[in-house]
C-alpha cells in the first residue's frame, strides 16, 4: 500500500481563491456576455460560451468565478447576469467619474485584493514583499508571480486613485481629506464677494440606484463638511419621507 509520505507528495497544492485574470480582461469578457445577453439571466454554461469556453468547469468555470469575484456578474435564481457594476464598466467612458468609481469598487471586491489593500494602505510594496505575503497566505509558489501580476494590472486601471484604498462603506464614496480646500466652492464664494472658509471640507457619495431605459442611474449626495452619523440619519429620514410621496 502507498504510504502517507507518497500520498502527501501527490497532493495538489491549491492556492486560496483569486481572480485568474486582471480586471481589464474581466471587463472585456463581460462585454462579450452583454453583447449576447444584455442583462438577461442565463446559465453558467451560456455565460462561459460567450467568453469563448466550451464548458462551465475547468478554465470556463474559473473565468465565470473571476467575473463574480470582481462583481461583474450577479446571481439570479441559480443563473447569472451582468450586474449594475458590470454595466457601468462596460458602457461608461474610462475618463468619467462613474467608471473610475466602479473600477475602484470592482478592484476591492475580491477578498484577496481587498485584504492586500488594507495591509498596504498607502501604496503597494515591492513584488518581493507581495510574494512573501502570499506565501504566508498559503499560495502555491508556482502561482504567485501570476497573482502579483493580476493584482498590479488591476490596480493600474485606476492608477493612484485613493478610492481603492478607502475602507469605508463603498469605494464609490469619495471623502475629501481634512483641511483640503474645495476649489469650486472657493471660486463660487469669491464671485459672491465672500471670503472663503479655509477649513472647508466637502464629502461626496455617488452610488448606482437602478436603471432607466437601459441606462444606469446614479444618486449623488454632497455634504458640505466631513460626513457625520447625524447627517446620515437626517438624510435617511428625508429619503424615507420622499419615498412615501412617490407612486
Amino acid at each position: 500500500m502507498e504510504d502517507q509520505n507518497e500520498k502527501d507528495k501527490r497532493k495538489v497544492h491549491r492556492s486560496p481563491s483569486y481572480p485568474v485574470f486582471a480586471l481589464n480582461d474581466a471587463i472585456e469578457k463581460a462585454r462579450s456576455i452583454y453583447s449576447g445577453e444584455k442583462r438577461s439571466a442565463t446559465t453558467p454554461e451560456v455565460i462561459a460560451s460567450h467568453m469563448g469556453y466550451t464548458q462551465a468547469n475547468g478554465p470556463g468555470g474559473r473565468a465565470v468565478s473571476a467575473l463574480r469575484q470582481f462583481g461583474l456578474l450577479e446571481e439570479a435564481a441559480g443563473k447569472y447576469r451582468i450586474s449594475e457594476l458590470g454595466f457601468t464598466l462596460i458602457h461608461f467612458e474610462r475618463n468619467t467619474t462613474e467608471w473610475r468609481h466602479a473600477a475602484a469598487d470592482a478592484i476591492r471586491k475580491p477578498t484577496l485584493f481587498r485584504e492586500l489593500l488594507e495591509v498596504y494602505p498607502d501604496d503597494l510594496p515591492s513584488d518581493a514583499t507581495l510574494r512573501n505575503d502570499l506565501l504566508k497566505r498559503g499560495f502555491n509558489p508556482g502561482s504567485i508571480s501570476d497573482v502579483v501580476s493580476i493584482f498590479r494590472d488591476s490596480i493600474s486601471l485606476v492608477g493612484s486613485d485613493a478610492s481603492i484604498y478607502d475602507d469605508g462603506v463603498t469605494a464609490t464614496a469619495q471623502h475629501s481629506q481634512k483641511d483640503q480646500v474645495n476649489s469650486n466652492r472657493i471660486e463660487s464664494l469669491q464671485r459672491d464677494g465672500t471670503e472663503p472658509n479655509k477649513n472647508f471640507v466637502q464629502s461626496q457619495i455617488s452610488t448606482p440606484v437602478g436603471t432607466d431605459d437601459g441606462q444606469i442611474v446614479f444618486a449623488h449626495v454632497r455634504f458640505d463638511a466631513s460626513i457625520k452619523k447625524e447627517f446620515v440619519s437626517s438624510l435617511k429620514k428625508y429619503l424615507d419621507y420622499l419615498e412615501t410621496t412617490l407612486q
